[in-house]
């Protein structure tokens, strides 16, 4: 379970087994920004479709998403899980549209940004973006390739920041995160996978119409299929067969 549940003003929909939580991207880009200035810490991530097909056949993985403080749905793959499974609908909820954004208001408010994560170089042009908004922005970054050495815990906790962005895709960032929350009590930490990639452009953006249409996962199918095929062509319908397992399951709980 959540370990800080009280901070979070929204419940949670426990969908085959995950606690997930029903945010707009406005609620939860109020939320991180409110608790990071307030430096009220807690740890966000992020389910997909994949994460709950993964969930089922790596039990540590899923004790490390519900570790976390909020768990909010990443595709409509878990909308309509959630959906199917009696709990409501939820909204899909997307890094990538808030992020800059997020980053914007946050460093003009004074607020420090650590980012961790992506491949070497990536990081640092996250970074630039973020300066091209807001020049007097406080930044710490480290590539996920090179992060993880005694040095790099002892400066991140002498840079303290009130917002920490983990790039390292699932289920390695979570743990990270669960980590650094021992180390920064006070900082939000938010896992956001291969992120920090769009924002640099190494990769290709989802027009957003195309996103608008829920069939984000079909670009990504086709713009980058080595990296993504199997958490589409394996997870999808490894998912609906879930999802419909549980479904006969409730049935028969209720004759």
């Amino acid at each position: 379970m959540a370990t800080c549940v009280t901070k979070v003003p929204v419940p949670s929909k426990r969908v085959l087994g995950l606690n997930v939580h029903s945010f707009t991207e406005p609620e939860l880009e109020e939320l991180i920004l409110r608790s990071a200035r307030d430096r009220d810490g807690f740890v966000a991530t992020y389910a997909t479709a994949y994460s709950l097909a993964s969930t089922r056949r790596n039990p540590a993985f899923c004790r490390a998403l519900n570790s976390c403080d909020v768990c909010y749905p990443d595709g409509w793959g878990v909308a309509f899980a959630s959906l199917l499974l009696g709990n409501g609908t939820m909204p899909k909820t997307t890094a990538n549209r808030y992020f800059l954004r997020l980053c914007d208001r946050a460093t003009r408010a004074g607020l420090s940004i650590a980012l961790v994560g992506g491949r070497p170089g990536v990081a640092a042009k996250v970074a630039n973006k973020i300066r091209d908004m807001n020049e007097a922005a406080q930044l710490w970054i480290v590539d996920g390739y090179s992060f993880g050495n005694e040095a790099d815990f002892e400066d991140l906790q002498m840079f303290r920041p009130n917002l920490l962005f983990i790039a390292m895709g699932q289920p390695k960032q979570e743990s990270v995160a669960l980590e650094l929350r021992k180390m920064l009590p006070g900082a939000v930490i938010v896992c956001v996978g291969g992120l920090f990639d769009f924002v640099a452009g190494a990769v290709p953006r989802c027009p957003e119409s195309v996103r608008s249409a829920g069939m984000e996962w079909a670009f990504r199918l086709v713009t980058r299929p080595q990296q993504v095929w199997r958490r589409y062509v394996i997870g999808l319908p490894k998912l609906g067969a879930m999802v419909a397992v549980e479904r006969v399951k409730k049935v028969v709980r209720t004759r």
